[in-house]
């Protein structure tokens, strides 16, 4: 059980026993790159998403990078509002009636065990031996919201346990 960071693609990769899981950052969006048999992470990982230019009515978020479409990218946790058209992962709304964010990565962290989901039943551990925990905090400035997609990987078991937890940090959301 591993969860490594490779800073040269930009991917997290995350292991158990037998299984292996990738979120791949790009430009800044997290993007589910792999999860299946264990794959060793020395390997070349690179080219396990596919970029291509295409024709679409989608809007490119990113001129620079006319091979990114965010509503063909397979996002970690899709937004609503920044040219993915399919269902999000949330929505939120600001108090001048906005309901657009736009979350990308901020930071992470990597330790040892799993902390609890406070107020909520979930699985856990009786040692930080058991499991390793990623953390990658998305932040939108404008709106003031941080996410932080939680990713726990068990050494005995082929399992994720993920949770997502929101944190305002602004002033212009409602609620």
């Amino acid at each position: 059980m591993a969860i490594y960071y490779r800073e040269e693609g930009r991917q997290f990769h995350l292991q158990s026993k037998d299984m292996s899981y990738i979120i791949q950052l790009v430009h800044g969006y997290p993007a589910h790159a792999y999860w299946g048999p264990k794959l060793h992470p020395d390997g070349n990982l690179n080219d396990l998403l596919m970029f291509e230019e295409r024709c679409s009515f989608s809007p490119n978020p990113l001129p620079e990078d006319k091979k990114i479409s965010l509503d063909t990218l397979p996002q970690e946790y899709p937004q609503y509002g920044t040219s993915d058209f399919r269902h999000p992962a949330y929505q939120v709304q600001l108090e001048d009636g906005d309901r657009i964010t736009e979350l990308t990565y901020r930071s992470h962290r990597i330790f040892s065990g799993k902390l609890p989901l406070e107020g909520l039943p979930a699985v856990y551990t009786e040692s930080e031996g058991e499991a390793q925990t990623l953390e990658l905090e998305l932040s939108d400035p404008y709106s003031g919201l941080s996410v932080i997609l939680s990713y726990t990987v068990f050494e005995e078991h082929n399992a994720i346990a993920r949770s997502v937890r929101f944190v305002n940090q602004g002033s212009k959301l409602c609620g």
